[in-house]
């Protein structure tokens, strides 16, 4: 990968018990695909990651319709992936095989803390993979 990386496309982000957890840009090179993740701790309380997954899932529909999703495992999981301190920011690079997303499903990336109720998912739609950027 390049030391220099292509203008960052914000494309989209969440927040929850001042955590915010923001896809800063999605980019491609041959058979693979990187996302670049920023977390912002907000808070006073370091977080402290327990786990980071990643998910291709439906979009939910009706209450009584099962729910199907996909585990991706990356290829590479690059930055502090243990804690993120008080009042800072970690940017993490994520990298997966190629894969595009059906018009009924999105590639959820979650972050739970441990010992702690702050999780984050944050929601990534076929749009925003369809527009990365050629490394």
């Amino acid at each position: 990968m390049s030391a220099e990386l292509p203008v960052l496309l914000y494309y989209g982000s969440f927040l929850t018990g001042s955590l915010a957890l923001c896809l800063q840009g999605v980019y491609a090179r041959d058979n693979i695909l990187f996302f670049r993740l920023r977390i912002e701790n907000k808070s006073p309380i370091r977080f402290d990651i327990e786990a980071i997954r990643f998910y291709i899932k439906d979009i939910e529909k009706a209450k009584r319709t099962a729910v199907q999703e996909r585990e991706v495992s990356p290829l590479l999981l690059a930055g502090d992936t243990s804690k993120i301190n008080a009042q800072e920011t970690n940017t993490i690079i994520l990298a997966t095989e190629k894969f595009t997303l059906p018009h009924a499903k999105y590639f959820s990336i979650g972050l739970l803390e441990a010992n702690g109720g702050r999780h984050v998912e944050l929601k990534v739609w076929n749009g925003h993979i369809m527009k990365a950027k050629k490394l």
